[in-house]
């Protein structure tokens, strides 16, 4: 199961494996697993719940798996109907058990399980969830990890818009789609007159904040597929 898990380094796709191989594997009627955000548990996958009744997102001052998170300890409800920070998702469930993903002691989500009744959950279940979370948390932080890279690999750290290997694989994309279908397309490339003077007069520091304000107004105003790049040095596109 744990090698299932860490065979990926997409998030999405590895949220969804945790939750089917606990509910193909372990017969877990209800499973879900959240990633921190900030203060705010936001899903990452679910099995076994309705649509309509499921919590999309969750403050971490509330619930048990906002105590989960809080105490970076595993919350085991045997009954939750005496349990009055449950936040309910089905009327089916009798328990829950929710561990915390940790590495390093830092909290980067939850997994959750809940049984229907008649099958409650017990100290067997915590043993096995407790080790396997730890394994999705490891495959957690590594997804997290490779997104960083490939974000920073396509990204100018300075203005935050695409980096000149982004707009090439984008601009190439665009002409054979171009070529394809026949749209018209449009490039536009930009620099900022006298950058070198500004910079000798006013330092670098000004440089770069004058870098991010042009970077801001792009981003503001492209639409939706179109890119924004910092193409050279004073250089966008």
């Amino acid at each position: 199961v744990s090698q299932t898990v860490s065979s990926s380094l997409e998030l999405e796709q590895i949220f969804q494996t945790v939750v089917e191989t606990l509910q193909n594997t372990f017969g877990y009627n209800f499973v879900s697993i959240y990633l921190l955000d900030g203060e705010i548990l936001r899903l990452g996958a679910q099995i076994g719940y309705a649509p309509d009744q499921i919590y999309t997102e969750i403050p971490i001052t509330n619930g048990v798996a906002g105590r989960a998170v809080r105490s970076r300890q595993t919350q085991f409800i045997s009954d939750v109907a005496r349990e009055p920070g449950f936040l309910r998702a089905s009327h089916e469930v009798e328990s829950e058990i929710c561990v915390p993903l940790l590495k390093e002691g830092t909290a980067l989500g939850v997994l959750n399980i809940e049984s229907e009744r008649g099958h409650p959950l017990t100290e067997t279940d915590i043993n096995i969830l407790t080790s396997f979370a730890g394994q999705v948390a490891v495959a957690v932080d590594n997804a997290r990890l490779h997104g960083q890279v490939k974000s920073l690999a396509l990204t100018d750290g300075l203005t935050g818009l695409a980096n000149r290997r982004a707009f090439d694989y984008a601009l190439e994309s665009e002409v054979a789609r171009v070529a394809r279908y026949g749209p018209p397309l449009s490039l536009i490339i930009i620099d900022i007159d006298s950058f070198k003077l500004y910079n000798d007069t006013w330092g670098h520091p000004a440089g770069d904040a004058r870098l991010r304000a042009i970077a801001d107004l792009l981003r503001a105003n492209v639409r939706n597929p179109d890119i924004a790049a910092r193409y050279g040095g004073e250089e966008f596109a």
